[in-house]
């Protein structure tokens, strides 16, 4: 595949396709394993509950704030 090969909205079509397919994958993989989801977007809450559920150790206030550092905001 290559540039150029779909339409514009085939492209889109194909991404979410892609995008379906690898969450479908995963989800079927952890459905059966002990796991944890931690979300980017809940302000850490997750994170914090992911630091628990590992009994994490160490400069945990510096993992929360690296967790919380905004990146390419734009």
């Amino acid at each position: 595949m290559k540039p150029g090969d779909w339409t514009p909205d085939e492209e889109a079509e194909v991404a979410k396709f892609y995008v379906e397919t690898i969450h479908s994958n995963i989800s079927g993989f952890v459905k059966s394993k002990n796991h944890l989801v931690v979300h980017l977007q809940d302000g850490g809450e997750s994170f914090d509950q992911f630091l628990t559920a590992i009994d994490a150790e160490g400069d945990l206030e510096a993992a929360r704030a690296t967790w919380k550092q905004v990146h390419n905001a734009r």
